[in-house]
């Protein structure tokens, strides 16, 4: 998965029973440590990719008429390369400009 927008995950999300015994305190702890994982720069592109092309069902209009700059999209590629170190910020960019897929492949077309 070398092309993919993270190259490995790492965040250790399945420790939950140690959570539990370690109660709210290290709850709290583990919260504040985790990293962003693909998923979650996956959902924060298509978010971005998504504003200001979402229609209003009932009116048709689109529900935002302010995109995001390039600036504030390179603004938040550097935030995520700060959560978590494996954050591939090109591929990032290059699935929000829809030059690939969210793993780095080729995008698919629907036949029509």
């Amino acid at each position: 998965m070398s092309g993919a927008i993270v190259e490995a995950e790492g965040n250790g999300r399945g420790e939950g029973a140690r959570d539990v015994e370690r109660g709210v305190p290290g709850l709290l702890e583990r919260w504040w440590a985790m990293s962003m994982s693909k998923q979650d720069f996956v959902a924060l592109a298509d978010s971005i990719r998504d504003h200001g092309s979402v229609l209003d069902p009932h009116s048709m209009v689109r529900l935002t008429d302010t995109p995001f700059t390039k600036d504030q999209v390179h603004m938040l590629a550097d935030f995520c390369k700060q959560q978590n170190s494996n954050f591939n910020r090109e591929r990032w960019l290059d699935y929000i400009a829809g030059k690939c897929g969210p793993n780095g492949g080729a995008i698919k077309h629907s036949k029509g």
